[in-house]
């Protein structure tokens, strides 16, 4: 039972922790014993809350996401709906967004109780009790140090599929899962997927930004969104020309990088081999497609020239070095 297992890892803080209080600077104090529990409460109910499990199996986690203070993001949403109360929301995503350890008080989402300077202290004495021999063949659940929520995606036809994610998953995953999923989720089970670019979603009559994440989105606990499946392919990204400005051309996904520079070609006056594409500090080549560059609507590409030589063209302040050095060289 979880009340156990919190009734053992309470005896380890008491007789192995507490104990160390001493040996900490004047001012510092250890974590919580409130903090722990609750560390081990969202243990269990992220492994699905079972009404039987290993105890070491269980205690082995908490130690091991005890080690693992730094990357703790952990509330609950139990006793109040974050989703359906803006103001709520705005000062939960606040929180969340501080310097880890963060775990709310589920009762009080203004408190955090992992706030410590000692937490090392207590590192120290989880990762002792890891190495002892009974630890040793003991596997731990798998589990992530921060709350993860169901994000329910819902078709318009009444199909639904479940998405496990975090507060911290940009909303890209999330179609990504959807696409990856999709043989699952259409009520045909025969459709092909939908590619990212023509899904969208939407919360609270919404459209989500793919470049955002859940939290950035206002979603922090188990919340149903709507898809919208776009028919059109066709997308709309910017090109910024060696003079800095931007231009908008309309492609597909599976249009190559040679198509798009035929259609620059014909803006921009210059031939396609007489300057390369850059996006995402990458060069792309020609026979690749944009889809396989992850471009989507409204990226940004840059134009780069290349030198009558073939070479690559260089800002100012690299050409004038260039000089300096081949004259150096001569005299």
């Amino acid at each position: 039972r979880s009340s156990d297992l919190i009734r053992l890892v309470k005896y380890w803080y008491k007789m192995y922790v507490k104990p160390r209080k001493h040996d900490l600077p004047p001012g510092i104090r250890l974590p919580k014993k409130y903090a722990v529990e609750l560390l081990t409460i969202h243990a269990w109910e992220q492994n699905g809350s079972p009404d039987k499990f290993s105890m070491a199996q269980g205690f082995r986690t908490v130690l091991e996401l005890i080690c693992r203070y730094r990357d703790l993001c952990i509330y609950w949403s139990h006793y109040y709906k974050l989703s359906n109360n803006k103001t709520l929301t705005d000062f939960v995503k606040q929180k969340l967004l501080a310097t880890r350890p963060v775990i709310l008080d589920p009762a009080d989402p203004t408190g955090n109780v992992g706030e410590s300077d000692g937490w090392d202290v207590m590192v120290s004495e989880a990762s002792k009790c890891l190495q002892m021999p009974c630890m040793a063949e003991v596997q731990s659940w798998d589990l992530k140090p921060v709350t993860e929520l169901q994000v329910n995606v819902q078709l318009m036809g009444g199909s639904s599929l479940p998405i496990n994610a975090n507060p911290f998953t940009k909303v890209a995953t999330i179609k990504q899962d959807i696409q990856q999923h999709w043989c699952n989720f259409s009520p045909s089970r025969q459709s092909p997927p939908v590619p990212v670019h023509q899904q969208r979603l939407m919360f609270n009559n919404t459209i989500l930004n793919d470049s955002e994440t859940l939290l950035e989105s206002g979603i922090l606990d188990n919340v149903t969104i709507t898809l919208l499946v776009t028919s059109n392919d066709k997308m709309d990204i910017f090109v910024r020309n060696s003079d800095g400005r931007s231009r908008t051309y309309q492609v597909q996904p599976t249009d190559t990088v040679l198509s798009l520079k035929k259609k620059i070609e014909a803006v921009e006056r210059n031939h396609s081999d007489q300057y390369y594409l850059v996006f995402g500090g990458r060069t792309l080549e020609d026979k690749c497609t944009l889809q396989h560059y992850n471009i989507k609507e409204h990226s940004h590409i840059d134009m780069n020239l290349r030198l009558r030589g073939g070479g690559i063209c260089q800002s100012k302040e690299a050409n004038v070095s260039l000089c300096e050095m081949t004259r150096f060289y001569q005299n």
